[in-house]
């Protein structure tokens, strides 16, 4: 098995001048917002924020025949969601036109093991977090399927097949893995391939699509080497021609949010759950891309690339690409300070999450997730895999 360079997926945090460098070396391919033309793609594709890809062409092919694919996500109950994750959720929500086969496993052993959060907190974060947001978000309760790493038996029995096709030099290659790593740690990769792969037990030998971020890669990287060791779930049609070929693709989320953690601190982090004021509070004390003084910003225009109040706009906010462009071109001619550039910002977000917590709400009180509930509790997944196939 080839093993690159080791990067943490646990901790790493890539900067945007990091991203080109990464791609070369682990042999990401280029994404353009021309592979989607035709489909009505959503704002976070078409102003670039894809970083890359891994054979997404072959779910492409798939969504224009309209042929059988699958999204699998996972989400780390160990913490509170915030616009991060988001994005997230909108890429898999543009994939839930075409497909009903998204598998989304709640990381509770990968959460113990790295992050020490409890099983039992673990499936209370899920649950009233997690969960909530997704269907408030928009993901439709039909065409998702949730479930435990810790309560999947077919996950962890496909853990243990697959790592008998790697090895512990391999593991700590790609990881960066020391003397100190406790084993369960060590044992996560395998659950997190076994993730990636199960959904073709259900569904049988389809491509499948896996949105994550570029600091997630090495999950990939991982889950593409067992896949060809195992020489499982291995045929792609090419015109008119059958030929064999490696699973585990997966798209990668732009990690713009991690190199602006050194202007977001965790207090000033904007969570889902967060109260309209409270949110609006963090947005107005924002460091922002503007100049120091009104004249100046008059004088010298604003850098909006440098901006988190215009990555807001950008990635979450505004979804009229014109509008989007005329914020740009008023805050570098000067002609947008950013004070009233704040309060707009501050009043889309107050709409924004007072929508979210009400959907959220009405989602709580309804019987589909309630009956979830009832599933995740006594069975660990909904809905039972045996009752949820979707033809193929």
């Amino acid at each position: 098995m080839m093993a690159g360079k080791s990067m943490d997926p646990w901790s790493q945090r890539i900067t945007e001048e990091e991203m080109a460098r990464l791609k070369e070396e682990f042999g990401i391919e280029e994404y353009s917002v021309e592979m989607l033309e035709g489909l009505d793609p959503p704002a976070l594709f078409r102003r670039g924020l894809i970083a890359g890809h891994r054979g997404f062409r072959t779910v492409l092919k798939r969504i224009r025949s309209g042929r059988a694919f699958y999204v699998m996500s996972g989400l780390m109950p160990s913490g509170r969601m915030h616009f991060g994750h988001k994005l997230v959720i909108d890429q898999i929500r543009f994939y839930s036109r075409f497909t009903n086969m998204i598998h989304i496993g709640v990381a509770d052993v990968e959460a113990y093991a790295t992050r020490g959060v409890s099983f039992s907190e673990a499936f209370k974060l899920a649950t009233e977090e997690y969960l909530l947001n997704y269907v408030a978000l928009g993901l439709p309760w039909e065409k998702f399927r949730i479930y435990f790493q810790s309560r999947h038996g077919t996950v962890q029995r496909l853990a243990f097949v697959l790592g008998r096709r790697t090895n512990l030099s391999t593991a700590t290659s790609i990881y960066g893995f020391g003397g100190s790593t406790n084993l369960t740690h060590v044992l996560s990769p395998l659950v997190q391939a076994s993730d990636i792969l199960h959904p073709q037990l259900v569904h049988g030998p389809i491509p499948g699509v896996v949105p994550v971020g570029l600091d997630q890669d090495p999950h990939m990287r991982f889950t593409r080497d067992l896949a060809q060791a195992f020489r499982l779930f291995s045929v792609q049609e090419e015109g008119e021609r059958i030929a064999i070929y490696q699973k585990g693709e997966g798209n990668h989320i732009d990690q713009l949010l991690h190199s602006l953690e050194g202007r977001y601190t965790v207090e000033s982090a904007i969570f889902l759950s967060d109260r309209e004021e409270e949110a609006k509070g963090k947005v107005m004390k924002a460091y922002t891309g503007g100049r120091a003084t009104a004249e100046e910003q008059r004088k010298l225009g604003g850098e909006p690339e440098r901006c988190p109040v215009y990555d807001l706009f950008r990635l979450h906010l505004i979804e009229d690409d014109h509008h989007l462009t005329e914020i740009e071109k008023e805050c570098r001619g000067g002609k947008r300070l950013c004070g009233p550039c704040k309060k707009e910002a501050a009043e889309l977000l107050t709409s924004f999450l007072k929508e979210l917590r009400e959907k959220r709400e009405a989602a709580g009180e309804s019987e589909e997730f309630k009956e979830a509930l009832r599933d995740l509790k006594e069975l660990g997944e909904h809905p039972p895999t045996e009752e949820w196939a979707p033809q193929v």
